[in-house]
C-alpha cells in the first residue's frame, strides 16, 4: 500500500486553486521550517484494506439480483436468457437467481421461498435443460451465477414431512413448528445430523449442476457450526464457490465470503429526512472497521426483493421509528423513502467498502411488486456507469478508505479510496440544498477526471454539489 503522504505534496499555486491557502498557511510554514508535513488527506478516520474475501474470480464483480418470475412477461428461464447480453453490456459480474424450485401448495402464499422440492425446477419457469442453457449463456458471456438456496425450512407438502418428520422442529404438543411468523413453511431442526446431511446434499447437487456459489436465505437462523463444517466440505469438492449470507451477524464475516448491509439504508433515510447528520455514517463504518480490515465483504444495496415493494423489515422500523415514520414515509413504495436521494444513495453503495448489488427492478425504473415493465430506460445508463465504476477501478472495490474532512460534514459525506497508484475521491450531498465543498486537505496540482462527466482539471477547489448531487473524481496520473 502506498503512503498517502507521498501521494499529494502540493505547490502554492495548487493551494490557491483549492481556495485553502489561508487555512493551510501554518502547515506550509511548518513545512518550510523542515518539519514533516501532515499526510494526505486530512481525514477523520481510515480503514486500511489490504485484501477482500471471496474467490479470485469474484473480485470487483457487482451483483445483479433477478427474479425469473418477474423479470419477463413470460416469467420463464428461456425468456430471461434473452436478456443475458444486456446484463453483460451493463457490466454485471454475478447474476443472483432467486429460488427457482417447485413451490408448496399446502398453506402456501405463493412465495418462491416456500419450497416443495429442493432438487427440482418449478415447471412454470421451465426445465433443468433450460436452466443448464441459461448457465451456459451466463458463463459464455464471462459472467457468473449464484443460486438463492432455502435450507432452513420447507413447504408443508414437502416429501421430508412424510419421510423424515423427525427432521423438523417440534412444539411441546408434538406439532411441527414454523419459523418466526411464517406460517407457510415448516422449520427444519439443525441439531439433527440427518438434516445437515440433507442440506449438504442439496448444496452439492446445485454446485455439481454448474452454479458458482450460493446466496443463503436466512443464514442467521442456522447454527454457526453448520456453516463452519459444511462450507469447507463443499468447497473442497468445488473450489472457488462464492458464499453470500443473508445476515449481518458478526461471526458470519468469517464464515461467509460476503454478508448483508442491513444497517446503512434506514440511517441514510434519516439523513435525507434531516433527522440525522451525515456524520452518522461515520459511526456505522467505524463499527464495520475491524471486520473490513480483516477482509470482510459487505453487500451494499439500496433495495432487494424483500424491501422493493411495500414491506420494510422490522429491523428497519427499529431504526426509523415505526410510529413516526409509517405515516410519513410509510408502507408505500420504498422509493418514497429515498425521494430525490435514490441516485446519490446508489453512488454511495457502489463506492463504499464492500460489493455493490442492484435488484432487477432498478434498471427498469420499475416500482411495483408485480411483473417488471420494461421500456423506461432512463436509469439504465446510470446503473451501467456504477457497475463499470465498481468493477473497473480496484481502488473502489478493494482500496483503503479515508473519510475526508470538509466544511459541510453534516450534510456532505466525502471520502477517498486508494489502491496502489489509483485514487478515487467521492463527494455525496445527502441534503436537499446546494452545497459548496472545501476539502480540508492538501491537494497538489494533479489532474483529476470526474467520472460521470469526463471533465478534467488541475486540483480541486470549491466543489459545487446540487441537492442530492454527487461527484466522483479518479486520478489520471
Amino acid at each position: 500500500m502506498s503512503h498517502l503522504r507521498e501521494f499529494l505534496r502540493p505547490t502554492a499555486p495548487a493551494l490557491v486553486a483549492c481556495g485553502l491557502i489561508a487555512s493551510l498557511l501554518p502547515r506550509l510554514v511548518a513545512a518550510q521550517d523542515g518539519s514533516e508535513p501532515p499526510p494526505w488527506p486530512d481525514y477523520e478516520f481510515k480503514i486500511e484494506i489490504d485484501n477482500v474475501k471471496g474467490p479470485e474470480w469474484s473480485q470487483g464483480l457487482p451483483l445483479y439480483e433477478a427474479s425469473l418470475e418477474r423479470h419477463t412477461k413470460e416469467g420463464t428461464i428461456a425468456a430471461f436468457r434473452k436478456d443475458v447480453p444486456r446484463l453483460k453490456e451493463m457490466g454485471t459480474g454475478i447474476v443472483w437467481l432467486m429460488p427457482l424450485h417447485p413451490k408448496g401448495i399446502l398453506k402456501a402464499k405463493g412465495s418462491s421461498y416456500c419450497v416443495r422440492d429442493h432438487f427440482g425446477v418449478n415447471e412454470s419457469l421451465g426445465t433443468k435443460a433450460d436452466l443448464k442453457q441459461l448457465l451456459d449463456a451466463i458463463h459464455d458471456s464471462g459472467m457468473y451465477a449464484i443460486l438463492d438456496v432455502v435450507a432452513k425450512y420447507t413447504s408443508w407438502d414437502h416429501p421430508l414431512i412424510t419421510s423424515h418428520r423427525e427432521y423438523y422442529v417440534h412444539r411441546d404438543d408434538g406439532t411441527i413448528a414454523y419459523p418466526a411468523n411464517w406460517t407457510d413453511v415448516a422449520a427444519l431442526d439443525y441439531s439433527k445430523q440427518g438434516v445437515r446431511e440433507w442440506a449438504c446434499s442439496y448444496l452439492e447437487y446445485w454446485a455439481d449442476f454448474g452454479f458458482d456459489g450460493f446466496r443463503v436465505d436466512c443464514a442467521h437462523m442456522f447454527p454457526d457450526d453448520f456453516w463452519a463444517e459444511s462450507i469447507p466440505r463443499i468447497n473442497k469438492k468445488h473450489p472457488g464457490l462464492f458464499w453470500l449470507a443473508e445476515s449481518h451477524k458478526e461471526s458470519h464475516h468469517d464464515l461467509f465470503d460476503i454478508t448483508y448491509d442491513w444497517t446503512t439504508v434506514p440511517y441514510l433515510w434519516k439523513v435525507f429526512w434531516n433527522e440525522l447528520p451525515a456524520t452518522k455514517l461515520d459511526s456505522l463504518l467505524q463499527t464495520e472497521k475491524p471486520h473490513l480490515e480483516k477482509g470482510a465483504l459487505i453487500m451494499r444495496h439500496a433495495i432487494n426483493h424483500d424491501t422493493h415493494g411495500s414491506w420494510y423489515p422490522g429491523r428497519w422500523y427499529d431504526v426509523i421509528g415505526i410510529e413516526n415514520s409509517r405515516p410519513r414515509h410509510g408502507r408505500g413504495n420504498i422509493y418514497d423513502s429515498y425521494g430525490e436521494g435514490m441516485k446519490v444513495a446508489n453512488v454511495l453503495f457502489a463506492t463504499l467498502p464492500g460489493k455493490y448489488m442492484i435488484y432487477n427492478a432498478q434498471d427498469a425504473n420499475h416500482r411495483g411488486r408485480g411483473k417488471i415493465e420494461w421500456g423506461d430506460e432512463s436509469m439504465y445508463p446510470f446503473y451501467r456507469s456504477l457497475f463499470k465504476l465498481h468493477r473497473n477501478h480496484p481502488a473502489v472495490y478493494k482500496g483503503s478508505f479515508y473519510k475526508l474532512r470538509t466544511n459541510v460534514d453534516d450534510s456532505v459525506f466525502a471520502f477517498a479510496r486508494e489502491f496502489g497508484n489509483e485514487k478515487v475521491l467521492v463527494f455525496t450531498n445527502l441534503s436537499g440544498e446546494n452545497k459548496t465543498v472545501q476539502i480540508e486537505s492538501r491537494i497538489r496540482e494533479q489532474e483529476w477526471e470526474e467520472y460521470f462527466t469526463g471533465d478534467k482539471g488541475l486540483g480541486l477547489g470549491g466543489i459545487e454539489l446540487t441537492p442530492f448531487g454527487y461527484k466522483v473524481y479518479v486520478s489520471t496520473d
